[in-house]
C-alpha cells in the first residue's frame, strides 16, 4: 500500500476488510481500566473551546457562521399549566478551524479511496456517508498522553506555522503506548493573537503574516516533496497554523496510537510538503484509521499535569451519535 510517506504503512485489513473503527480497535477493556487507574485527585477538565455565535464559517456553503444559537421559547411556555420553559436550538459545522471537533474516518479520502480501500464515490453522498461515520467512534475512553511542545522548548507557544515532527514528539511523549491517545499542545490559544485563517475555499490566498518553523525530525519528504514549507502548495490558503508534520505520523504508527488530538487543525499550515494538500489528515484518517480531534483547549490541563510532574491522564471522547456524519463537535474530558 502506497501511503506516499516513507515509514508509514497503512492499517487496511488489519482488523478485517469490513472494519470501520480503525485504530480504536486497540482500545480494549484492559486499556480502559488502565486509563481509569490514572485518576488520582479526581479533577476533571473540559478540553473544548466555547461555541459562540459568529464563528467564521469553514465552508462557504455553511452560511454566514460556523455556529448559531437561538432561543425558541423563553417565557410563553409550551409545557402547560403553571410550568414555564425556555428552549433553544443550535446549529454547528462538524469541521473547521475554531470548533473543537472529532473527525470520523469518512471525513477524508485520498486518490479516490477512503479508509479500508473504499471507493469514496460510494462512501460519501448527499445523504451522508455509508461507512465509517462518527457513530462508530462513540464513545472513546483511553489513556491520553500530552506532548507539551511549548514546555519542551521553554516557550509559551510555538511560532505560527510550526510543523512538529517525529523527533520532538518522541522526546515530548516517550511513554506513548498502543491504544493511547496522543494529545499535542502547540500553545495556539496562549498566543497573544490566536492563529486564524481564511476559509480553504475563499478567494484570498494569504494568511496573517507570522514566523514559521519546521521541526520535521529525521524523516525525509516523499519524492518531489519539500520539507521547507516553501508555500508553493495549496496549504498557503489556510494561513499560518501550528500543527503536525507528516513525519509525525511515523511516531503515531510506530507507537500504535489510537487517537491524535491537537489544539490546532492537525496539519501545519502552510503544508510543509508539496505532494499532498492535507498530509496528516490523509495519513491518519485514510491509511492508519486514526481518528483526529482538533482545536482542543489544552492550556489548563497542561498546567495541572506539569504541577504533578506527569503527562498522562484519562481521556473521554463522546462525539454526537449522528448516523452518516463525517464528524461531530465534541467536549473532550480529561480526568487526573
Amino acid at each position: 500500500m502506497d501511503t506516499f510517506w516513507p515509514g508509514v504503512d497503512g492499517n487496511w485489513g488489519r482488523w478485517g476488510e469490513a472494519d470501520e473503527r480503525g485504530a480504536l480497535n486497540l482500545i480494549d477493556a484492559e486499556r480502559i481500566r488502565a486509563a481509569a487507574a490514572l485518576v488520582r485527585g479526581g479533577r476533571a477538565f473540559s478540553l473544548a473551546r466555547p461555541l459562540r455565535d459568529g464563528l467564521p464559517p469553514y465552508y462557504p456553503r455553511a452560511g454566514e457562521t460556523a455556529f448559531d444559537h437561538r432561543m425558541i421559547t423563553w417565557w410563553g411556555s409550551n409545557a402547560g399549566g403553571d410550568v414555564q420553559a425556555a428552549s433553544d436550538q443550535v446549529r454547528s459545522e462538524c469541521h473547521g478551524l475554531e470548533i473543537t471537533h472529532m473527525d470520523a474516518l469518512s471525513h477524508i479520502a485520498h486518490r479516490g479511496r477512503g479508509y479500508g480501500d473504499r471507493d469514496f464515490t460510494e462512501m460519501a453522498g448527499p445523504g451522508g456517508v455509508s461507512a465509517c461515520d462518527i457513530t462508530t467512534a462513540v464513545p472513546v475512553v483511553t489513556r491520553g498522553v500530552l506532548a507539551d511542545l511549548p514546555r519542551l522548548r521553554g516557550v509559551d507557544h510555538l511560532p505560527a506555522g510550526t510543523a512538529v515532527g517525529y523527533d520532538e514528539l518522541a522526546e515530548a511523549a516517550p511513554g506513548l503506548a498502543p491504544g493511547d491517545a496522543l494529545v499535542v499542545r502547540t500553545g495556539r490559544w496562549s498566543a497573544p493573537s490566536p492563529d486564524s485563517a481564511p476559509s480553504p475555499d475563499s478567494a484570498s490566498g494569504d494568511g496573517p503574516a507570522s514566523g514559521s518553523d519546521v521541526a520535521s525530525g529525521s524523516g525525509a519528504p516523499a519524492e518531489g516533496g519539500s520539507a521547507s514549507g516553501s508555500g508553493s502548495g495549496s496549504g498557503d490558503r489556510y494561513g499560518r497554523l501550528s500543527g503536525l508534520h507528516p513525519d509525525a505520523l511515523r511516531f503515531v504508527r510506530e507507537r500504535d496510537a489510537a487517537v491524535v488530538g491537537t489544539d490546532g487543525p492537525g496539519d501545519a499550515f502552510p503544508v510543509p510538503v508539496d505532494d499532498c494538500r492535507l498530509p496528516v489528515h490523509v495519513l491518519a484518517l485514510v491509511y492508519l484509521g486514526v481518528h483526529l480531534v482538533h482545536s482542543m483547549a489544552l492550556d489548563e490541563l497542561a498546567e495541572a499535569l506539569a504541577a504533578e510532574g506527569r503527562d498522562d491522564f484519562m481521556l473521554i471522547l463522546a462525539p454526537l451519535a449522528v448516523p452518516g456524519g463525517t464528524g461531530s463537535p465534541i467536549t473532550p474530558v480529561a480526568v487526573i
